[in-house]
């Protein structure tokens, strides 16, 4: 079989990282999980919950994501199938959002120019968006103290609208939207068809 690599994307708080368990026990995958805040740096949390910093922040992340990313290139030249959970195009939408200092933005944009030249675009990039009652209801279950703050939850949802615009935007193949507030894979017969129809756009 030929190798794929799926990518979930998607504002905060979208229900990315349960599709990825989902479809990696269905296809049997390789997850790739961008993690909770147990899983951060403490100076990585810190500047998430002060929003300071944002150019180290959004830097970590970039750093990570490609790092998972060329590990799930490996996993798909040897044929086996990777998803990502986070996803290095991702961070544009982070820098147009939080960065307002010009040499910063620069810096970072000209870095994500250079992810795109060099990284494959993923087979599939399913792209998850949400409104504010079903973002703050993921956020109440997900874990991170600091995301149930009434300003913060806001900023979630700004970004969610600003992440799906982009990637309608992008004029690329092989892109999925899935509206979160009318779609809930947790039902097994909305799994099942999302299943059959990835597996069809992927011809696997």
């Amino acid at each position: 079989m030929t190798g794929k690599i799926i990518t979930i994307t998607g504002g905060p708080r979208t229900g990315k990282s349960t599709l990825v368990k989902l479809l990696s026990e269905r296809l049997g995958a390789k997850a790739f999980l961008e993690g909770e805040e147990k899983d951060f740096p403490s100076r990585v949390i810190e500047d998430i919950k002060t929003g300071n910093r944002t150019f180290e922040l959004i830097l970590w992340f970039r750093n990570k994501e490609v790092d998972d990313y060329l590990k799930a290139l490996e996993i798909k030249k040897s044929g086996g199938i990777a998803i990502l959970d986070a996803f290095w195009a991702t961070n544009d939408v982070y820098v147009d959002e939080w960065v307002s200092d010009e040499f910063e933005k620069d810096v970072l944009n000209n870095l994500a120019k250079t992810d795109y030249e060099l990284l494959p675009w993923p087979d599939l990039v399913i792209s998850l968006y949400s409104d504010k009652n079903k973002i703050r209801e993921f956020a109440t279950a997900g874990g991170r103290e600091f995301e149930l703050n009434d300003n913060f939850l806001q900023k979630q949802v700004d970004l969610n609208n600003t992440h799906e615009n982009y990637f309608r935007k992008l004029n690329k193949p092989n892109i999925k939207f899935i509206n979160r507030s009318e779609l809930d894979y947790l039902n097994e017969k909305d799994f099942d068809d999302l299943v059959v129809e990835i597996k069809k756009k992927l011809d696997i």
